[in-house]
């Protein structure tokens, strides 16, 4: 998820600043990032759409990431624009430099070696259930509960300078409606999925230890989750904190500003946030490559530590349950069409973020 949803921030703001995009097939952006941990090390080859088309994957591009010590690394070409690396071992080397190298179509774009800084601070992640009160349209007060995220850094030792960013997360089991075998052979039974989502798309978590030189970050609020059937089964929130340079740092906090920028129509427009892609002429070239180390604090929430009612679209009792035995013998999809089972109950792929492949912290 924060992959595509690093792609999605980037265009939007390309849209959003109103760059001129002088490429008659659209322009260039080169966005990825290699890290300490062997997930999460991509990059990504797109071009601009077309009056606010979405971007156009770039297939046919060659990515190599050469180290400080002159050892390259050679991505090969995954999904949609995205280039991972042939060693899914591989993992970054905190203090060791890194740089980018793409070709596409006898052009060489590049970023100046980064080094990979080391980790700091140790957080603490924790929520409380609490209630939200809205009025409807008819006057009728509405009371929600909501689980509010939070988080606690401790810095052991404060450097001159260091920055942080945190990104946030949740991953979750999805259930569907159960089947009765009886009607629905060869075997009836459940569907299981993993649903992963990025929480904080429009929010941005940075610091600044240059400038903060607290020891302690107390209560930092992430996040408001409603609660829902989401929480039926084991429900994980994952905070991402990435170490990054003062260049690094620099990037997120102006990209942050003209996505949340505010202010009357007097305000001086936005500019362009200027990347770290190099081209051999006077191309511009929309995104960033980063060179960061993680460290990843989970926080697990089981159906215990929320012990309230929830609706689950899923599930089928009594009449509801009966309604599954009358459509034709083993016809799933009549289910849907018929509108007694909703899509994603039968077929969680539906569900935006969703897998069938179990992360390996469940």
């Amino acid at each position: 998820m924060f992959l595509t949803a690093l792609l999605l921030i980037l265009t939007a703001c390309s849209e959003v600043i109103d760059i001129s995009v002088r490429q008659a097939d659209g322009q260039l952006i080169i966005s990825g990032r290699v890290s300490n941990s062997t997930e999460g090390n991509y990059v990504s080859v797109h071009r601009t759409g077309v009056l606010g088309r979405p971007p156009e994957p770039v297939v046919n591009a060659q990515v190599t990431i050469i180290s400080g010590s002159g050892e390259t690394q050679r991505l090969i070409a995954a999904d949609s624009g995205f280039y991972k690396f042939s060693d899914t071992a591989f993992r970054g080397q905190v203090g060791e430099d890194y740089q980018l190298e793409v070709q596409l179509n006898g052009q060489v774009y590049y970023t100046e070696t980064q080094a990979m800084p080391r980790l700091y601070g140790r957080d603490s992640l924790y929520f409380e259930l609490t209630k939200t009160e809205t009025i409807s349209s008819q006057g009728v007060l509405i009371q929600d509960d909501v689980l509010e995220l939070y988080i606690d850094t401790e810095f052991s030792e404060l450097p001159e300078e260091f920055y942080i960013r945190w990104d946030l997360e949740e991953a979750y089991t999805y259930l569907g409606t159960y089947l009765p075998a009886s009607h629905f052979p060869p075997s009836g039974g459940q569907i299981q999925c993993y649903v992963t989502n990025r929480l904080n798309e429009q929010k941005m978590f940075l610091h600044n230890g240059e400038r903060n030189r607290a020891q302690f970050i107390n209560k930092q609020h992430l996040f408001s989750r409603p609660i829902d059937k989401s929480f039926q089964a084991l429900h994980y929130f994952n905070v991402i904190r990435s170490s990054m340079s003062q260049r690094t740092h620099r990037y997120w906090f102006e990209l942050d500003q003209v996505v949340n920028r505010q202010g009357s129509i007097f305000d001086v427009a936005p500019a362009g946030v200027r990347g770290n892609i190099l081209s051999g002429g006077d191309e511009e070239v929309l995104g960033y490559f980063e060179v960061v180390s993680l460290d990843t604090t989970r926080l697990a929430v089981t159906r215990n530590d929320v012990p309230l009612f929830f609706f689950d679209e899923c599930v089928k009792r009594g009449e509801d349950y009966a309604e599954l035995f009358t459509v034709p013998l083993g016809c799933r999809q009549c289910l849907i069409d018929e509108g007694i089972v909703e899509p994603q109950c039968l077929n969680c792929a539906v569900l935006p973020g969703s897998s069938w492949t179990r992360p390996s912290y469940f």
